[in-house]
């Protein structure tokens, strides 16, 4: 299903529908195990996060941050947002402060995502602090 979803493996315009049902009906064991690797196997753009990747929109980080949390990758989802907020020229503002305000309520325990991993995920890919990233590219 979501090969029909992604206009690359398919004629027309990406269908969001199918994308959500996928996502929504199949458990994170099938998801891993079956459609995702069935996927990355046909995709003719290498796999369904190459996929996200290519395309650009609030939607499509929407079904991003899904398919990382069905992969159990939120925290490196998180880690490359701000990143891609601070990278080249330009910031985006909005990303930065919706994300590390968001991450930072005690109140999301049950997804065991919050700052001090993204912090620390950062810190280990980038070989910087993010507080570092954040000052260099906000001042």
């Amino acid at each position: 299903m979501l090969l029909r979803w992604c206009p690359s493996n398919t004629s027309g315009p990406r269908d969001d529908a199918k994308f959500i049902a996928t996502l929504g009906t199949r458990s994170l064991l099938q998801l891993n195990l079956a459609t995702f690797e069935y996927y990355d196997q046909k995709s003719k753009k290498g796999g369904i996060e190459k996929y996200l990747a290519s395309e650009k929109g609030e939607v499509v980080d929407g079904y991003m941050a899904l398919v990382k949390t069905a992969k159990g990758e939120l925290i490196q989802f998180y880690v490359d947002q701000l990143y891609a907020a601070m990278k080249g020229l330009g910031t985006d503002d909005n990303l930065i402060i919706r994300t590390l305000i968001s991450r930072s309520e005690s109140c999301f325990l049950i997804t065991q995502i919050d700052l001090a991993n993204i912090k620390q995920e950062f810190h280990a890919k980038y070989g910087t602090t993010l507080e570092n990233f954040v000052k260099d590219d906000t001042s």
